[in-house]
């Protein structure tokens, strides 16, 4: 049942899409630099990159929640975006733009079964939509599902139900586009298998074309897992699908889910585990009036169940589709193939909504046959009522997006994107051409490596390392405690410390505590181009030995030291073995400082010898001392501590 609108009634469909945007886009695209950029977002963006700059062509993406590969689809549709300029922000908000337009097609899908009315309320509900908005302010590739979800559904209806060709020839591409962007979009298979089945009366050549080129689309994907498969052999063992398919069992993690996502509730878990009580002291406590939205939904949704048991019409078969789009993604996850994440409902988000807007409309035609002050009166009510509701997530929104923007949030909301582009534009407007960088872990070394991508030399030192390169280099830390280093400082949220910029070289390293290693010693140059030229030993607060080693030349390797500790009797009584430097970072004429600890020693420790080894996962390949002819004498060089 499709409306043939008259001329007055179009001018009101184009003023209520009007309306839908500037709502989506406001709360999707302001405050743009409050948002996450984390290790998912930068390690994403890279690849990118990587393909707007023509270095390489993706055939898969970054690593899936379950360890599985990601195909490369929203790496491609990321790098729209890199094309243009090489900025997290523009391409973060691209990927809302891409949900503003969902948003847009949400209003035209409704509106063209059930009128301005109907398609305006569920458009609004899905504009304002917490959780949909926190899932359209980020670069994930989830968050790129519902626009690409939507198209799907929509030339899937137009296609198979009103026996449009070219919507025919657009599906099943823009299926396989879909569930490669992100697999949970898996969920939508049931509707194109029910829409085949609907429209296979009418399928015509346009279909067989769009299969053909729904094949040529997944090539890559299916190229990457091969080699994927090829070089590693395990590959799929990786998966977390494996560990959870021997004991399947049925929860209610994905009902939760699924009620929590449409009604706007636990938003405040963004605040984290240590600040979401802060938050909610903040706002009323409203969640209550939220859940009425969930109890909309699953009311709609009876609704058409019985009103496919009444009657069927042209709109029946869009009504199928809706209950589909809104129970199989609910269904599937509460199996515990898979460990459940909320964000894996994101395809189904839209479909709550619109299942709301056919109801309205149906429940508004019912009204129609009663008395005029009545209808009226409901219209007044529900509507105040809906107005209500969604301002005040509107609210909620508004205050969360401030609350995490100025304190810390541990494990909740990361580092606005703001704080660190200012960090990152402080640094790029010298035309650096190396940082050295102070990290804690893996996840924060992505996103430096991704806010620096056109440094050509970025390195990293961790808590324990200390570099001095043989040039003066930008130096950036996590920290603001070396005061003798640092020129300029960037403080982040409240209680979350800032960073620090200053500059590196081996004038700023202090030896006054080491002891120079010189005769007796025969030998502390490695074949690996590394010469021990200081250490200390400290027994307080830790013990550690601390080495300081000049680099003579680059490698690919990586090495680790071996440190081995011994008492008065020359016995072995301590090992502190670890990683030298990443090879990757190696440059000719620097000097670095490690730091070798341990947690505790039962006797005195008077010696230590120290090598150089690499491991392949299976063997240990020690590296030779030189003499001054470059002649191997031994593997082991020996300190005196005591």
């Amino acid at each position: 049942m499709v409306t043939n609108p008259s001329h007055s009634t179009h001018r009101f469909e184009r003023v209520g899409l009007i309306i839908v945007l500037f709502v989506a886009a406001y709360l999707r695209l302001s405050s743009p630099g409050i948002v996450e950029y984390k290790a998912d977002e930068a390690n994403l963006s890279r690849l990118a990159l990587d393909l707007a700059h023509g270095r390489s062509f993706p055939l898969l993406g970054i690593t899936s929640s379950v360890g599985l590969p990601n195909a490369p689809v929203n790496v491609y549709i990321l790098a729209i975006p890199y094309l243009l300029r090489d900025d997290p922000l523009l391409a973060t908000q691209f990927v809302a733009l891409l949900n503003v337009v969902a948003v847009g097609l949400t209003y035209w899908l409704v509106c063209r079964y059930c009128g301005v009315g109907a398609a305006l309320g569920a458009a609004l509900i899905f504009a304002a939509s917490p959780w949909s908005i926190i899932f359209s302010r980020k670069i994930w590739a989830q968050n790129m599902l519902p626009v690409f979800v939507m198209m799907t559904a929509s030339t899937g209806i137009l296609g198979f139900i009103e026996k449009k060709r070219w919507a025919q020839f657009a599906h099943l591409p823009l299926l396989i586009l879909t569930g490669q962007i992100h697999y949970g979009a898996f969920v939508i298979v049931p509707l194109t298998l029910y829409l085949l089945w609907h429209g296979r009366r009418n399928l015509s050549r346009a279909f067989v074309f769009g299969l053909a080129f729904a094949v040529i689309l997944i090539t890559p994907y299916t190229i990457g897992i091969f080699r994927a498969v090829w070089q590693d052999g395990d590959v799929l063992e990786h998966s977390t699908l494996n560990n959870e398919t021997s004991h399947l069992t049925i929860t209610g993690d994905a009902v939760h889910g699924a009620a929590l996502m449409i009604a706007g509730t636990e938003i405040h878990s963004l605040a984290g585990p240590e600040e979401y009580r802060n938050y909610l002291a903040t706002v009323p406590d409203v969640y209550p009036l939220f859940q009425l939205l969930a109890w909309a939904t699953l009311l709609s949704a009876l609704w058409l169940v019985a009103r496919l048991c009444r009657q069927r019409d042209a709109r029946t078969p869009v009504d199928i589709i809706l209950l589909i789009w809104l129970v199989f993604p609910i269904f599937a996850f509460s199996v515990t193939w898979t460990p459940f994440y909320i964000h894996y409902l994101i395809p189904g988000l839209p479909a709550a909504f619109m299942l709301i807007g056919f109801a309205g409309h149906d429940f508004w035609s019912i009204l129609t046959q009663s008395r005029r002050r009545l209808r009226n009166c409901v219209f007044v009510f529900l509507g105040a009522g809906l107005g209500l509701i969604l301002a005040l997530q509107v609210l909620l929104w508004g205050k969360l997006l401030n609350f995490v923007d100025e304190r810390a949030t541990p494990n909740g909301f990361g580092t606005p994107l703001h704080y660190l582009l200012d960090i990152r534009t402080a640094i790029l407007s010298n035309h650096p051409e190396q940082v050295l960088i102070r990290v804690n872990d893996d996840g924060e070394r992505d996103v430096w490596r991704s806010l620096f991508y056109d440094v050509p030399t970025v390195r990293f030192e961790d808590t324990a390392t200390r570099v001095y390169p043989a040039t003066t280099t930008v130096y950036l830390l996590n920290n603001c405690d070396e005061v003798n280093v640092i020129q300029v400082q960037f403080a982040l949220r409240e209680n979350e410390g800032c960073y620090g910029i200053g500059r590196r070289n081996h004038d700023g390293w202090d030896g006054s505590e080491f002891v120079a290693v010189a005769n007796p010693v025969p030998a502390a140059r490695f074949a690996n181009g590394v010469e021990i030229i200081a250490y200390r030993w400290s027994e307080s607060p830790t013990m550690c030995l601390s080495l300081a080693w000049d680099i003579e030349a680059t490698t690919t390797e990586t090495y680790l030291f071996a440190v081995h500790l011994f008492n008065a009797q020359n016995e072995q009584v301590a090992i502190a073995d670890g990683l030298s430097w990443p090879g990757e970072y190696w440059r000719s004429g620097d000097l670095v400082v490690r730091d070798f600890c341990l947690s505790t020693a039962n006797e005195t420790i008077l010696s230590a010898q120290i090598g150089m080894y690499t491991y392949d996962g299976i063997n240990f390949y020690g590296v030779d001392l030189l003499d001054e002819q470059g002649m191997p004498v031994g593997q082991m060089l020996s300190l005196p501590l005591n």
